[in-house]
């Protein structure tokens, strides 16, 4: 994730209190972020805020 709180690669993850960010493309083929709340709801975003409260997590050992 960048300084702006976009995702930089497809695939990439950070973790936030339950909720779990994954970069996927949009329907242009644009990266967006792709957040799964704890009540596995999801939505679509550009950047994330509050950069610094997520961490971004090893794709391997997330459970959704």
């Amino acid at each position: 994730m960048n300084a702006a709180g976009k995702p930089e690669a497809l695939g990439e993850m950070c973790e936030q209190a339950g909720a779990v960010a994954t970069a996927t493309h949009d329907s242009d083929g644009r990266l967006q972020w792709t957040v799964q709340l704890s009540d596995g709801s999801t939505a679509d975003t550009k950047a994330l805020a509050s950069t610094t409260s997520w961490t971004p997590v090893n794709p391997e050992t997330v459970l959704l």
